[in-house]
């Protein structure tokens, strides 16, 4: 009898797993800074599918076929954007995530230009092949854009999962206060090295 019940146990288990699965939101992201936004929003919800491991570059990164089926396969793709990432322009321009995937450095020149939003030429520039001319790919060194990219993915979950709208919703606010916290520690620290001067080995940062 206890053998019996054990494996209606089991089976049981079995099949609270299955559905959890199935009610996962499937979310192909490029690169690990990425990946930690999309996970902190959607916590136990979400399954993230990587597409660049963290011991790759991004700047080199030639695209599998591997690669390719986690875009087609997921139910959101999250990406930083051309500049940084030309092997998933054309990827997910031609699948079914073209008007739907989230690109960080359009959400970042969206919020630098947000005054300019009648600026026609201004706009189709933005839309025309995701080129962000001058504007540093690395957005993740920024806290103000993971907040940008928090909120789209927030709301990008809500639509795909409106039933865990508040569990997403409440994710976002734990994040959004932990990176003020952080934001103020880091501030407190390096005030005290604001007259030192500094060299950066990087093309892209310049002081």
């Amino acid at each position: 009898m206890k053998s019996f019940v054990g494996l209606v146990l089991m089976g049981l288990l079995a099949m609270n797993g299955q559905l959890q699965a199935e009610s996962s939101i499937t979310v192909a992201t490029s690169i690990k800074p990425v990946s930690m936004v999309v996970k902190a929003i959607g916590g136990d919800k979400v399954k993230i599918r990587q597409i660049v491991s963290n011991s790759a570059s991004p700047h080199d990164f030639a695209l599998r076929p591997s690669d390719l089926k986690k875009i087609l396969k997921a139910d959101l793709v999250v990406w930083v954007g051309e500049s940084l990432e030309p092997f998933l322009e054309k990827p997910i321009a031609n699948s079914q995530h073209a008007n739907t995937a989230i690109e960080w450095m359009t959400l970042v020149e969206g919020d630098e230009h947000k005054e300019d939003q009648g600026d026609e030429l201004h706009n189709k520039g933005q839309h025309e092949g995701h080129h962000h001319d001058g504007l540093d790919p690395h957005v993740w060194l920024d806290m103000d854009n993971a907040l940008l990219l928090a909120q789209a993915v927030e709301q990008a979950l809500i639509a795909l999962a409106p039933e865990n709208a508040l569990y997403f919703q409440q994710n976002r606010a734990t994040f959004d206060q932990t990176l003020a916290l952080l934001d103020k520690k880091n501030s407190q620290q390096l005030a005290v090295l604001s007259e030192l001067n500094y060299v950066v080995f990087h093309e892209k940062r310049h002081n």
